[in-house]
């Protein structure tokens, strides 16, 4: 081999670790940032689980209630009716 060969050698394996070193770089950048886009993701479905069972709380509790006054309602006109016969 030439001293020029030798050379060139050198020069194509620097470059092509550079390459691998910028590619493999930019691989673990874009994993971070998925990494941290997931976590992201995974409290805000959390946050609406969250709000949804306490809305859907909410929901029962009015359901509740207004099942509670309509047999109150139904109880005052049946005693009504009753008054009235």
């Amino acid at each position: 081999m030439t001293e020029w060969e030798v050379v060139t050698l050198i020069i194509t394996l620097v470059s092509f670790i550079a390459i691998f070193v910028g590619c493999a770089w930019k691989f673990a950048s874009m994993i971070t940032k998925l990494e941290t886009l997931i976590d992201n993701l995974s409290q805000t479905i959390e946050r609406i689980e969250s709000e949804q069972e306490r809305d859907k709380q909410q929901i029962l509790n009015k359901i509740e209630d207004h099942d509670l006054r309509l047999r109150q309602v139904e109880k005052e006109i049946i005693r009504i009716g009753d008054k009235n016969d």
